[in-house]
């Protein structure tokens, strides 16, 4: 132990680094059970995936947004792994160029990741509204004004210090800011979706059976969704932030889950009536 005190040059007892050891391990434990659900997910419901997203035309939106969703989890989770796993196995301290890898890669697949989850709730809310011209294009406008954001909040957030095995140094502001940026969006295409739901009960069509599960499922996801990114923030700041590691490897694994096709879509009637929209303007 003490040779790799000395090899890192850290200012700790044996006893202290140990336990930073072991709040790494145990951090990279939840990374791997992340990546192994995730995978274990995707096993058990990949025949849906094959009978219902597969056989969508090739150049469907939903079907391309539905498996990038799925998979780009995978490869992230696994990008993570190879960066993290090797951490608390060396003998030599990480330079910090290595930090900012680790940091880059966490984040924009994250970024990606709730981008392609949005973009799978818009579709959803579209189809709500009969794919009305002015609310497709508006979403559309508000999902790709979100690409560039990934790069500056990225480089706003980029910490310049970082503790022991690159854990970052988290400050309020920043697990504050993250927070909002991820959950606000899927807040509003969830009232959307709400405010349109509401609507067709009024009108009749609301009830229809795929409508009324779509717009539940869609409410699930939300609340699992902003749940676990509100507890995660508020362990980060108040206890550790450990937590906001394990936090976004669990939301990266649960997100892909919970857009999965629910097993009862199959039994319900997928036609919506032949209205000719008229509880649009």
């Amino acid at each position: 132990m003490q040779t790799m005190l000395e090899a890192w040059h850290i200012d700790k007892s044996p006893e202290e680094l140990l336990e930073l050891l072991q709040k790494v391990r145990s951090m990279n434990m939840h990374l791997v059970s992340s990546l192994i659900f995730l995978i274990w997910d995707i096993m058990i419901t990949f025949d849906d995936e094959v009978r219902y997203i597969w056989r969508l035309p090739r150049f469907s939106p939903t079907k391309w947004i539905f498996l990038i969703t799925r998979y780009i989890a995978v490869f992230s989770l696994c990008r993570m792994c190879s960066l993290n796993i090797p951490l608390p196995l060396s003998l030599t301290p990480p330079e910090s160029s290595v930090c900012v890898r680790i940091y880059i890669a966490q984040k924009t697949c994250s970024g990606v990741l709730f981008i392609c989850a949005q973009a799978l709730l818009m579709t959803r809310a579209c189809a709500l509204y009969f794919c009305n011209r002015k609310v497709a294009i508006s979403m559309g406008v508000f999902l790709i004004l979100q690409v560039p954001s990934i790069p500056v909040i990225i480089h706003f957030l980029l910490p310049k210090h970082y503790a022991v095995m690159c854990i970052k140094i988290t400050a309020a502001r920043d697990v504050i800011l993250f927070s909002v940026v991820s959950i606000v969006p899927f807040l509003i295409i969830l009232g959307l979706t709400i405010t349109k739901y509401v609507t067709g009960l009024k009108a009749g069509w609301g009830q229809i059976p795929i409508v009324s599960l779509l717009v539940k499922d869609d409410i699930r996801l939300v609340s699992i969704f902003v749940s676990w990114i509100t507890a995660t923030a508020i362990a980060t700041n108040f206890i550790s932030p450990i937590f906001g590691y394990t936090g976004l490897y669990w939301i990266m694994s649960i997100l892909p889950a919970s857009v999965r096709i629910p097993n009862s879509y199959q039994k319900q009637p997928h036609q919506l009536p032949d209205l000719k929209n008229p509880i649009l303007p």
